[in-house]
Order: C-alpha cells, then sequence, then structure tokens
C-alpha cells in the first residue's frame, strides 16, 4: 500500500471521529465498535438502557482534548481564543486537526493529506479548548 494512501486512511479516521462525536452530542447513539459491543451483548428484558451507554465511550471533546499529544491556541492581538490546532499523531504519520479551517492535515515523510470535515465537529472542540485556553 503506498504511503499516500495509508495516510488518507488514517485522516479519514479522524474525519469519521468527529462525525461520530457530533452524532453523539446531538443525541444520535454511536455506532462505534464499543458501543456496538454493549449493545449486541444487552442482556436487558425491561426498560433496556444499553442503546443509551454511548457516553461512555470515546467520541467526546473532553476526550480528545485530554489525549491530544499537543495543543496550539490560536488567539488574536488580543489574546482571545480563536481556534486550536491539536496533533493527535506523530511520528509518522503526523496528524492534525486544525478547527480553524475545519480540516484534518495530515504528513507522512514528503506527502500531505487535507481532509474537511463538517464544522460543527469544530464548533464543540472549540467550545472546549475556550474554556480551557481561559483557565491558562
Amino acid at each position: 500500500m503506498k504511503t499516500s494512501t495509508r495516510l488518507e486512511e488514517n485522516c479519514q479516521y479522524w474525519v469519521d471521529w468527529l462525525h461520530r462525536m457530533v452524532d453523539i452530542q446531538e443525541g444520535k447513539p454511536c455506532d462505534c465498535d464499543y458501543c456496538k459491543e454493549i449493545k449486541d451483548n444487552c442482556e436487558c428484558e425491561d426498560n433496556c438502557e444499553c442503546d443509551r451507554e454511548y457516553y461512555l465511550c470515546e467520541n467526546t471533546p473532553s476526550w480528545l482534548m485530554n489525549r491530544a499529544l499537543d495543543i496550539s491556541f490560536k488567539v488574536n492581538r488580543d489574546k482571545e481564543y480563536q481556534a486550536c490546532e491539536l496533533c493527535v499523531a506523530c511520528g509518522g504519520p503526523g496528524i492534525y486537526i486544525d478547527t480553524d479551517n475545519n480540516s484534518i492535515n495530515g504528513y507522512w515523510g514528503g506527502e500531505n493529506v487535507r481532509l474537511f470535515y463538517m464544522s460543527e465537529a469544530s464548533r464543540l472542540i472549540d467550545d472546549y479548548a475556550e474554556e480551557l485556553y481561559n483557565c491558562l
């Protein structure tokens, strides 16, 4: 498999992850493997809550921010928060989530990939990131 194909697949993983995060925040059940396993192994008879266990999965802005390898805050000249860039993988490939451009930017060797995701994901990340930035 060519490096560019693997890089694009890695970046696409994060686009899909962000879209699931938005779905969860909108109250839709998550379709990640973890949540599917909970639902598939459900032994409840009445008032099943297994389909509501999605909040246990990792597709949340707080999970993402707490596990980012690096966070770069973009601020204006008044030092007010504008956006952020999260490093979610490094060392081959390097993958960054950029909330300013709603993009996933991947780098591996001399190749790069840029994929875009829905702006709602950036809003969710920015809400959490701005709160974090204001605590600094």
